[in-house]
This record gives structure tokens, C-alpha cells and sequence, in this order.
């Protein structure tokens, strides 16, 4: 049994090695990357049950899995946060909060064409309680039927920014300056802006953007319906974007090199909200961080995943620029998407 397990640990160890190794390879260099990318938390899972087994029958071989997770050890906060940075405080800075949600065009609150699950209503209501507070809102795979219903519960305190034609629009408490959208290619095409004045000294430039999809989303209703991890279903899902991961990855980062353009030019601070369809250890997790900070990484807690049909995945986000301090971060666990909202709190000067 002991030299099954070593054996077993050993390909964890190299497959782990691989996941440290996913963000710095471009998805279009090589297919297994944006595939062991997707697979990091599970990876890390098993190499702490590969350490378990070694502390519960002691053996040399403890240091296999040791090194491995130590040598890694700087990744873990991009997919689990324990610690959370110290909040501050500052008397001239403004507070804002922004909520981001794949609406998955309010299909997931239907019982059939005609019938709205009464459930999932309520808790849409729950969800639209908890914007009590928020200044922003941005919004992915909304379209005709996803509108009508976040109009309805949203009222007349936002302003909006989008159509029914297109997937991604942005709701504000406050003055829109400017707004517009950016056709990024890939199978989303359309990212909103919008410049938001939130006091006559602060404004800021707001991204909704939704990466290009895997195109799963069809099999998800399903499984979340099952619950069940041992379905057939399950196994063909992940077959499934383990298959289109790759291609689809290059997809995204080429929406990004368009939208970074933009980006780059915004006279404003940026906030950058949306599904992105692309976990914290891929090569396009990577690009983002390095002009924009994590909201989860400095005020989340646990693993923050968001998508519903895969344990453990992390694809929605809200990107900050690093003039804004983080306050707080929060996983709005409401029964209203495959997706679960996520809200985030800045604090911006002026």
C-alpha cells in the first residue's frame, strides 16, 4: 500500500509542478497549461491528503508533498485567503461599493417559459436587499429577459447603462459621464464602460466585462438541479471544458490585449468587474494583476469560489486600481444564478 501511495504521490507532485508553472505560459504555447490552471485547487487538495497519509504513518516520504506545497506556497492566497489585510481608515477618502453578477439572462429563475420559480424570486429579493449600500453594479449575460427582471427590483435609484441586445451593462447610484462599449472579439464581443462621478472630486472608470464563455453554461442548470458529484454528467462537464479550456483561454487573453488599450488611456481610476471566465492561476489572471489589484486576495475569506457547478472554481472578480484601498470583499451566496455575485468596498479619495 505504501508504494501505491508513493507512486501516486510522486504524479501529484509533477502535476502540481505544472500548476505552479500555468501562469507564465500563454495559452496558445501549449494546451496542458490552461487545463493544469483549472485543476490547481483539486492538485493542492490532493497533495495535502498525500501529507496526511505520510503524518498518519510515518515516513520520509512526508517531504515529497511538504516541499511541493512550500515551494508553491506564494500561489495559495490566489485561491484560498485566510488573512486578511488590515482595514484602513482614511477621513478624506470616500467609500464605494461595486456587485458584479453573471445573470445568465435570469434563465436559472425560471421554472418553464412562463413560470418564475417562486424560490429563487425570493431570493433575488434577498440579493436586491443586500445593494442597500452598493454604488455600482455591473452585469453579465443579461440580455431582454435578464434586464426586465433587474429593472424591475432594482427600481428607479440606478441609472443604467445597456440594452437588451447586449450581455453586459452597468447600474450606478450616481451620474454617468461618459459610457460606451468596447467590441473585444471572442464569443462575448462587448465589454461596458462607464465614467461614474461619485463626488464633484471623484470619478471612476468602470469595466463589466464577461470573458469568452467555455460554453458549458448549457450542462450547469442541470448539474446544480442534481447535486450530485458522482454523476455521469459531472464527469462529462468536465471533460467537456477541459476540451474547449485552451482554445477559449486564448480566446480571452486576446480580448484583454483590446481592452487593456482602453484601459490604459482612462483619464480615471479603473474598477474591472465581471466573470472572466478564467481561474487565479491562468496566464490572464496573471497579465491582470500586474496593473490592477485582487479585492478577494486582500478581504476575501476561504476559497471564494464562484462558479456553482464546479467546486472550488474562482472566475468572477473585481479588479481595483491600486489607488483604491480594499475594504472589504464578500460572496453573496443567493440562489439566483449559476454564478454567485460577489460585492466588494473601496475606499477612493476625494
Amino acid at each position: 500500500m505504501k508504494y501505491i501511495v508513493l507512486v501516486v504521490n510522486i504524479c501529484v507532485c509533477i502535476v502540481t509542478l505544472g500548476c505552479y508553472a500555468a501562469p507564465y505560459v500563454e495559452p496558445s504555447q501549449a494546451v496542458i497549461f490552461p487545463v493544469l490552471s483549472v485543476m490547481t485547487p483539486y492538485v493542492i487538495a490532493a497533495n495535502f491528503c498525500c501529507l496526511l497519509y505520510w503524518l498518519l504513518f510515518p515516513s520520509k516520504y512526508v517531504l515529497i508533498s511538504l516541499l511541493t506545497l512550500l515551494f508553491g506556497f506564494s500561489t495559495f492566497k490566489r485561491h484560498f485567503n485566510i488573512v486578511q489585510s488590515a482595514t484602513q481608515s482614511e477621513s478624506a477618502a470616500l467609500p464605494v461599493t461595486i456587485s458584479s453578477i453573471n445573470f445568465n439572462s435570469g434563465q436559472y429563475l425560471r421554472v418553464d417559459r412562463n413560470t418564475l420559480n417562486s424560490k429563487k424570486m425570493a431570493s433575488l429579493k434577498h440579493w436586491t436587499n443586500l445593494q442597500a449600500d452598493t454604488d455600482i453594479i455591473c452585469v453579465q449575460e443579461k440580455r431582454y429577459f435578464g434586464q426586465v427582471l433587474l429593472d424591475s427590483m432594482l427600481g428607479n435609484e440606478y441609472n443604467r447603462h445597456g440594452n437588451d441586445t447586449i450581455g453586459t451593462g452597468i447600474y450606478t447610484r450616481h451620474p454617468i459621464l461618459d459610457q460606451g462599449y468596447i467590441d473585444v472579439g471572442g464569443n462575448t464581443h462587448f465589454v461596458a464602460w462607464a465614467d461614474i462621478q461619485l463626488s464633484s472630486a471623484a470619478t471612476l472608470r468602470v469595466y463589466s466585462m464577461h470573458g469568452s464563455s467555455n460554453m458549458i453554461s448549457s450542462k450547469s442548470k442541470a448539474l446544480i438541479k442534481e447535486s450530485n458529484l458522482k454523476s455521469p454528467a459531472l464527469v462529462s462537464e468536465i471533460k467537456g471544458l477541459f476540451a474547449n479550456y485552451a482554445r477559449y483561454a486564448t480566446q480571452r487573453n486576446s480580448q484583454y490585449d483590446v481592452l487593456e488599450k482602453h484601459l490604459s488611456q482612462s483619464p480615471y481610476p479603473v474598477i474591472l468587474a465581471g466573470d472572466m471566465n478564467d481561474v487565479p492561476q491562468s496566464y490572464l489572471y496573471q497579465r491582470l494583476t500586474k496593473r490592477l489589484i485582487d479585492a478577494f486576495n486582500s478581504k476575501g475569506k476561504g476559497i471564494g469560489a464562484t462558479y456553482r457547478a464546479l467546486p472550488g472554481l474562482r472566475i468572477d472578480y473585481i479588479f481595483a486600481d491600486p489607488s483604491l484601498v480594499p475594504q472589504t470583499f464578500t460572496v453573496d451566496r443567493v440562489d439566483i444564478s449559476d454564478h454567485y455575485p460577489v460585492r466588494a468596498q473601496f475606499l477612493i479619495g476625494g
